[in-house]
């Protein structure tokens, strides 16, 4: 049996709040099943902004920007990943650039991952309302099983 797992992750502390979790489900599987994880990693603002003297205006990053930020992002992930690998679980990372939800979903469909682990700030009411929740947006979007961890 083959089963993969894919872990979103925005380079926050509270995003990895899911991968202990990730790697306990890997360690229970193993080794009866083979267990492949994909951290992803979502560029989602693709402008950044600029106050001038009448207001504030957003500019779009440069080839050059945007070439680093990725390069970060996939600089982040191997450093998340190392501990993983260590103990021997199956990793490989991921960038995308776009709609956080959507590219998670994109993503779940071209890896063919079983389930995707992720956390959440546990927000509700007005507060998910204002700020949104890209984790309630996957878990309503997916086809496939959400598993969410709640941050302390």
């Amino acid at each position: 049996m083959y089963e993969k797992i894919l872990v979103p992750l925005d380079g926050s502390k509270v995003a990895e709040v899911a991968l202990p979790n990730v790697e306990d489900l890997v360690v229970r599987m193993a080794p009866k099943t083979k267990i492949e994880v994909t951290l992803l990693q979502v560029i989602s603002n693709l402008t950044y902004n600029v106050l001038t003297p009448e207001e504030q205006a957003q500019i779009p990053y440069s080839e050059a920007d945007l070439k680093q930020i990725k390069q970060n992002a996939l600089e982040y992930l191997e450093k998340v990943a190392a501990p993983l690998r260590a103990k021997r679980i199956d990793v490989k990372t991921m960038v995308l650039v776009g709609n956080a939800a959507e590219e998670i979903i994109r993503a779940a469909q071209k890896t063919g991952a079983n389930v995707i682990a992720m956390s959440t700030h546990g927000y509700s009411g007005i507060k998910r309302w204002a700020l949104g929740s890209v984790a309630d947006k996957v878990l309503h979007s997916s086809e496939i099983p959400v598993l969410t961890i709640r941050a302390k």
